[in-house]
Order: C-alpha cells, then sequence, then structure tokens
C-alpha cells in the first residue's frame, strides 16, 4: 500500500498487519521470497526500483511503477509487468511472462 509519503508492506512474517516505511528512506525493493506458492504485488503508483527473486514453488510476482526485474527461478511462474520498464526472467519451468498488452507461454 502506498499513502501519502508512505509505503506499506505485507507478508505472513510480519507480525503487523502491515509495516508502514517513510518512502524517502526508501531507495529501492530488493525481495527474496521462499520456497512454495507466493504472492507479490508492488503497487503501480510505487515508481521505485525493484527486483524480485520467486525462488522454489509457483509464484506470481507483479511489477510496480518503477523499473522492475522479477525472476520467477525455480517453478510455474506468472510475471507480470508494470508501468515502468519491466525485465522478466521464468527460470526453470513452465513460466508466464506478460503485461497489460501481450501474455506469452515459454
Amino acid at each position: 500500500a502506498v499513502g501519502e509519503n508512505k509505503v506499506s508492506a505485507h507478508a505472513d512474517f510480519i507480525d503487523e498487519a502491515f509495516r508502514t516505511y517513510d518512502l524517502a528512506q526508501v531507495d529501492r525493493i530488493v525481495a527474496y521470497l521462499g520456497e512454495g506458492v507466493d504472492h507479490m504485488t508492488i503497487a503501480s503508483s510505487l515508481r521505485i526500483p525493484a527486483i524480485v527473486h520467486g525462488g522454489g514453488g509457483n509464484d506470481h510476482l507483479v511489477a510496480g511503477g518503477g523499473p522492475t526485474v522479477l525472476l520467477g527461478d525455480l517453478g510455474d511462474d506468472m510475471l507480470v509487468g508494470g508501468k515502468g520498464r519491466n525485465v522478466l526472467i521464468g527460470g526453470v519451468g513452465l513460466d508466464r511472462p506478460c503485461n497489460e498488452s501481450f501474455h506469452l507461454r515459454v
């Protein structure tokens, strides 16, 4: 979630419902997701760079408004490009890179 000069994150391993950060102190997002089925969505209004590693499992990764690299790694992954420049790398498995304009199966 993105608010006025704030950005919030939610994850199953965080005790709070959301953890909130000052947007001025966040210059990039780097996420390493674990084994299993993971879902990560970056808000389209968030325009900072991001790199997301899906890890093992069938993941659903969605880029935000900034330049983003989505790496599916192992598993059958759905990689969705956002408003910013995106690099979508599926990895091992039956992956589906897409954005609002096209869908590919590789």
